[in-house]
């Protein structure tokens, strides 16, 4: 294997093989905290750092800005699933450096999970995520909505990884095993694209015809004024969709200082000035954290424009009770759309009575193709296997095609019939030998 040459930087580090009379076996590396991409994590904006329950991969894509480091593993697509192991602890060597340390990785086996880690994976369904799967809180899954996360179910989108890797077995002092397993794709050998999908922020109107609250489609939401994620951090984003209707939108930003707020700030109005001008306004504090230092600030509509521009570090936050706060670093954590009023109902008729039925509106808001990617929405995928066997099917138009011709098969078959009852009529009809330039075909 070319990967593993003694020069393969994904090499260095010790391994080390633990046999454990009373407590069974684990594998395990040692490895400094300069070979992982973002260092040991300090919870700041855009940190991608590691810390221990992190699934982690190492990243050979040589256009990567981790090329040769070891990253959180992702199961929304195979190369970002390839587990190498789980952290268990990232030790520094100079405590007042966080830059240095040593990550001790378990490949397999034994292993102190931090049980503070384990998700409850909601997002997918709402009551099993809070149970487990089939077997309970026991087997957990790669994440494909957030890098480095375990689980409790398995993805279940088109083409994300289902890929368990961590078994609850405690046996003290291990909470349970490294499994690693190979992962398949969800949706079976073939799944789907629809690269035509309507653009975003399309609009549809769908009779509310009451019953339980509606679920959302894939991408449709109904214009009732709930909120959406912008945090990588904590799932699925909704950042595509949010750049094109942002100006509709309230958004909520965690904004971090270097100087410390108080809890007294929530519920109060807040705003930024550039060179005494209030540029950013009709805003309020909805939280507020002394120990990280933040302050969660939602903004009307009026500033979604703006935000970019001027909520900057080195920016001053001012409070409407005199408190000001030089900000570190911004992150927007939610975005909130607006409510639509239904102006039209459609007529149906019912027991020979006419029945006038609400029309809701909804629209269109896919989420982003990975979480925190703002360049591209989620579409969804058809993979087809090289060799694919079907015992019985009715098709009503087949065609092939490459990069000279297109080829209707059924009506090529047809032809092909209709020429060789020809050919046979008169191959029947001479009851004799009939000589071509390659072959003699005897009656």
């Amino acid at each position: 294997m070319a990967s593993c040459n003694t020069n393969s930087s994904n090499l260095l580090g010790n391994l080390n093989i633990n046999s454990i009379t009373s407590s069974g076996a684990r594998l395990l590396m040692t490895h400094p905290l300069s070979g992982f991409s973002g260092g040991i994590i300090s919870g700041l904006p855009g940190d991608d750092g590691v810390t221990a329950g992190d699934a982690i991969r190492y990243d050979n894509d040589i256009n990567s800005t981790s090329y040769q480091k070891y990253v959180k593993a992702q199961a929304n697509t195979p190369a970002n699933c390839e587990v190498i192991g789980i952290v268990e602890s990232v030790t520094p060597v100079n405590p007042s450096d966080p830059t240095t340390g040593v990550v001790t990785v378990i490949i397999q086996g034994q292993i102190n999970y931090p049980a503070t880690k384990l998700v409850n994976a909601t997002h997918i369904d709402a009551e099993a995520g809070l149970l487990g799967a089939a077997g309970g809180q026991d087997v957990y899954f790669l994440s494909a909505a957030t890098a480095g996360v375990l689980q409790n179910l398995a993805p279940i989108e088109p083409t994300q990884v289902i890929k368990p890797i961590y078994q609850v077995a405690p046996d003290s002092p291990w909470t349970g095993q490294v499994v690693n397993y190979i992962g398949y794709q969800a949706g079976g050998s073939i799944t789907g694209e629809d690269t035509d999908s309507a653009p975003v922020a399309s609009i549809i109107e769908v009779p509310d015809f009451g019953g339980p609250p509606k679920n959302t489609g894939r991408g449709w939401t109904p214009i009732d004024g709930r909120s959406f994620n912008l945090d990588a951090t904590t799932g699925a984003t909704y950042l595509y969709s949010y750049n094109i209707i942002k100006e509709w939108c309230r958004t909520t930003t965690k904004i971090t200082c270097e100087n410390t707020p108080s809890t007294s700030l929530v519920g109060k109005q807040c705003f930024v000035r550039d060179n005494g001008r209030k540029v950013l306004f009709n805003a309020r504090v909805v939280d507020s954290s002394v120990a990280n230092k933040t302050i969660t600030v939602k903004w009307d509509s009026t500033n979604s424009k703006l935000l970019d521009q001027y909520l900057v570090p080195d920016a001053i936050l001012e409070v409407t009770n005199g408190a000001r706060f030089k900000i570190a670093g911004v992150e927007k954590t939610s975005c909130t759309i607006p409510v639509a009023s239904s102006t039209t109902s459609l007529k149906i008729r019912v027991d020979n009575k006419d029945h006038l039925v609400t029309k809701d509106i909804w629209m269109y808001l896919p989420q982003d193709n990975s979480p925190g990617d703002d360049t591209s929405r989620q579409n969804f995928v058809v993979q087809i296997p090289s060799n694919v066997t079907i015992k019985e099917a009715t098709i009503e138009k087949l065609t092939l095609e490459d990069s000279t011709a297109t080829i209707t098969v059924l009506d090529s078959l047809k032809n092909l019939q209709s020429a060789s009852e020809v050919y046979a009529t008169k191959l029947e009809g001479t009851g004799n030998t009939t000589s071509t330039n390659t072959a003699q075909i005897n009656k």
